[in-house]
């Protein structure tokens, strides 16, 4: 194999890795944000659960007069 040839297989297998690494961080990062999605969902609609409530019970109230 001459030394050039082995340089471009030297830099076509760097690029390579370059590029698997690249791929893995960002689909951590799709699955962390994912993730992270849930739990704000989750407690959005706590918060809404409880809001609901909340209003119910003001009106029920405004009718009990």
């Amino acid at each position: 194999m001459v030394w050039h040839e082995m340089e471009n297989t030297i830099a076509v297998a760097c690029i390579g890795v370059v590029g698997a690494v690249l791929v893995a961080l960002i689909e951590k990062s799709r699955r962390d944000n994912e993730r992270d999605h849930a739990i704000v969902t989750a407690g959005i609609d706590r918060i809404e659960g409880k809001l609901d409530n909340h209003i119910a019970d003001h009106v029920r109230a405004s009718f009990k007069d």
